[in-house]
């Protein structure tokens, strides 16, 4: 973090980043082939105390995907799943735009009502928040969230899935508290958001309808 200009290079080096890989024929560097051992590539501090303009990241993606394929001769209609991350981002706020209860589960109506297992005198909820649940993965990526207040997409679903619906069976609530406490980029709608797609809380009705 460091205001516009520092995000202007950060862009610039993630926009590298995605060129690199559209010459080997892949999109969603950070997804696809993770690094999460490396320094961040992610710009979400950025985009979310507004040092990044989201349509400057969307742009910059869609026009270097172009200009990769006239530079190499291709006429392919954009496949948008290069830009997936921030079309949820986007989806996400439409959803909480007129929740104000979008952050929980009793008041949201678009929250199934799953009986989730009580945090009261819970031990292996205690262990999860202390990072000493046993799994290695698990318990490394939350020392590195309190410690750096970040950590790569993939380690985040991968504890969201583990405290929730994957393990514990326990409410994403908790899980979202804790994300919200120690995230540089915790966002309310994201941050709330993906906890009830990963924990499969919410939108199914939604996509439904």
């Amino acid at each position: 973090m460091g205001g516009e200009l520092k995000a202007l290079e950060d862009l610039e080096r993630r926009m590298t980043h995605e060129i690199d890989h559209f010459r080997k024929g892949r999109y969603l560097p950070n997804r696809r082939s993770p690094d999460i051992l490396c320094p961040p590539k992610s710009l979400s501090p950025d985009l979310r105390f507004g040092c990044l303009s989201v349509r400057k990241f969307y742009w910059g993606i869609i026009d270097a995907n172009w200009e990769f394929q006239k530079a190499v001769g291709l006429n392919i209609e954009i496949n948008h799943q290069i830009v997936a991350p921030l079309l949820w981002r986007e989806f996400f706020y439409t959803m909480a735009a007129k929740n104000q209860y979008f952050t929980e589960i009793q008041r949201n109506p678009m929250c199934i009502p799953i009986p989730w297992t009580s945090t009261t005198d819970n031990k292996q909820f205690d262990a999860f928040v202390k990072g000493k649940t046993g799994f290695p993965f698990i318990d490394a990526g939350l020392r590195q969230l309190y410690s750096q207040g970040w950590i790569h997409h993939v380690v985040r679903n991968a504890i969201t899935c583990f405290l929730t619906r994957g393990d514990l069976w326990i409410s994403w609530e908790e899980g979202f508290k804790l994300f919200f406490k120690y995230l540089l980029d915790a966002d309310e709608a994201v941050c709330a958001g993906n906890w009830m797609w990963i924990s499969n809380s919410a939108f199914e009705e939604v996509s439904k309808s």
